[in-house]
């Protein structure tokens, strides 16, 4: 027999699956000639099918060393590298496919999907909408495309290319799935949870699009929905640690904490070092009071995660619950654990940067409250003026920033103005809250008060026929040099009474364990869609 017919034979073993006879029949092929480029990739295959992969990438090395323009063997030995993790050489591979046939769709797509994994992500748009270009079909590189651009969190265009890739494959569950996480991302709730309910018709069984759907449910809070969901996805997935613990923390929105701590225990059975379980096993021991055991579970979830920031804040308050509700106010140990509290806030402020939107506005605002708290009126001000400034500069793009500004302002001016005291005109000129108008009504006051003295003597001379009323003249100098220095009049004292002009407010619980709770639910991440991945 000779060698075509050994390949012919071999070809005929792979199509019925048995790839170890379909190896041997191109072994043969090749004993007879071994310069036989179409056995060796033949071969190549087989193995690569077996997982082989190392094998694979010889014999397709085999097959371009006989014909360095075999393209298909260029591109086939890309895919073995690819399985490897060779990932710069996978890309070199498919270049080497790409330069002899540029119209090879699948040899751009693959390309794609490599660079996705080296995090080389407009790189990898690039590539599939090469491909796309080549087959405007390929519902994969649409696909992939929406993966790569939610990635980089273009969401709108990432919705864009899964409808493509939704138009030609309909009954694609993977791509409605994304597409509601891009949706979900734009807070486009509801159209979010349609788009899961498309993936769910298609695939009942598919966990993470109803894990998902239970996320955007309970984001719309309609728990009992969401908890259905999770619950679903939970069977689906009965050894899924993230499942149990999106559930769990339904459970405890709704306040079932009993429910909620058999989830937890369930999901850090499954992994014991789940961040999202420790957070939220950290919560359930704040409503049972016991800041201590709060504390471990955050502190032992941020060694897990260090770059949540959120875990960071809730550390911090469960530090404040535990300072404030067993020491007294005017103990050391007390200054000591709310200096304690500002370092770790401290750290938020230096890891977040103002693309973190909420999270470094607030963190701001707490440092404002702690270092006040600690008597740090300068650390104050400054934190508290940064928190001002920057929520007035995002603006729309922060969720709810008017409240926090208000209430930044409030103690700002309580701490300028009645703690460091400013001159007079400083007050007026260079205060951190209002600054613009204090400025126009000192100019304005300033203004009317020199005209008054400057005017007054030539009155009689541009005027003889008006009679000035020289008390009302007097009255009114007096009355305008009062509201200049109102600022700082803070008594007037007589040997028989002492009234107050500006009696200073009271601002010891500026910032309440109650109030700093819910800032920091506020600020807290959403239960995240789980990301999609390539294919």
């Amino acid at each position: 027999m000779d060698a075509e017919k050994w390949l012919n034979k071999g070809n005929e073993f792979a199509k019925r699956g048995n790839y170890k006879k379909a190896i041997e029949a191109f072994d043969k092929a090749i004993a007879i000639d071994p310069q036989y480029a179409a056995a060796w990739y033949n071969k190549g295959n087989a193995l690569g099918t077996l997982e082989r992969y190392q094998e694979a990438i010889e014999a397709f090395d085999k097959a371009i060393d006989i014909d360095p323009q075999y393209a298909k063997a260029w591109y086939n030995e890309g895919v073995a590298l690819d399985k490897l993790e060779r990932y710069q050489e996978a890309i070199e591979a498919y270049d080497k496919a790409i330069a002899i046939d540029p119209q090879d769709a699948k040899a751009w797509h693959n390309e794609g999907v490599t660079l996705y994994k080296l995090e080389r992500y407009q790189e990898a748009i690039e590539a599939f909408d090469k491909a796309i270009a080549i087959d405007p079909q390929y519902a994969a590189a649409w696909y992939n495309k929406g993966v790569a651009l939610g990635t980089l969190e273009r969401y709108q265009e990432a919705i864009e290319a899964y409808d493509k890739a939704i138009a030609i494959d309909p009954q694609d569950a993977k791509a409605w799935h994304n597409e509601g996480v891009a949706l979900y991302k734009l807070e486009r709730y509801q159209e979010a949870i349609e788009a899961f309910d498309k993936a769910i018709a298609i695939d009942p069984q598919y966990a993470k699009a109803w894990y998902n759907k239970g996320n955007a449910l309970g984001t719309l809070e309609r728990y009992q929905e969401a908890i259905e969901a999770c619950r679903k996805a939970v069977s689906l997935t009965p050894k899924d640690a993230i499942a149990h613990s999106s559930l769990g923390k339904l459970l405890f929105e709704v306040g079932d904490i009993e429910g909620a701590s058999r989830e937890v225990q369930k999901a850090l059975k499954l992994s014991k070092d789940l961040p999202e379980a420790l957070s939220l096993q950290g919560k359930i021991y704040i409503e049972q009071r016991d800041y201590e055991a709060a504390r471990k579970s955050f502190q032992k979830a941020i060694s897990r995660s260090p770059g949540d920031l959120n875990l960071l804040l809730w550390d911090a308050y469960a530090h404040y619950l535990e300072t404030e509700f067993s020491l007294s106010p005017k103990s050391r140990a007390y200054q000591e654990g709310i200096i304690a509290i500002t370092r770790t806030l401290e750290r938020v402020d230096a890891l977040s940067s103002e693309k973190s939107g909420n999270i470094k506005v607030y963190t701001l605002y707490f440092l404002g409250c702690f270092y006040h708290k600690a008597k740090d009126i300068f650390s104050a001000k400054e934190r508290l003026d940064k928190c001002v400034k920057l929520c007035a500069k995002l603006g729309s793009e922060m969720k709810k920033p008017s409240s926090l500004k208000a209430s930044g302002q409030e103690l700002l001016d309580h701490i300028w103005s009645y703690q460091m005291r400013p001159s007079f005109w400083r007050w007026w000129l260079d205060s951190p809250v209002h600054c613009g108008y204090r400025r126009a009504g000192f100019a304005v006051l300033a203004g009317i008060l020199c005209t008054l003295l400057v005017v007054h003597p030539f009155l009689p001379v541009w005027y003889p026929l008006i009679e000035i009323n020289w008390a009302l003249y007097m009255l009114s100098i007096v009355l305008l040099l009062v509201l200049l220095f109102l600022p700082i009049m803070e008594r007037i004292r007589t040997r028989e009474f002492e009234l107050e002009l500006r009696p200073p407010p009271s601002f010891e619980s500026v910032l309440s364990p109650g109030e700093m709770e819910k800032k920091v639910k506020e600020i807290e991440a959403e239960a995240e869609a789980e990301p999609p991945q390539p294919k």
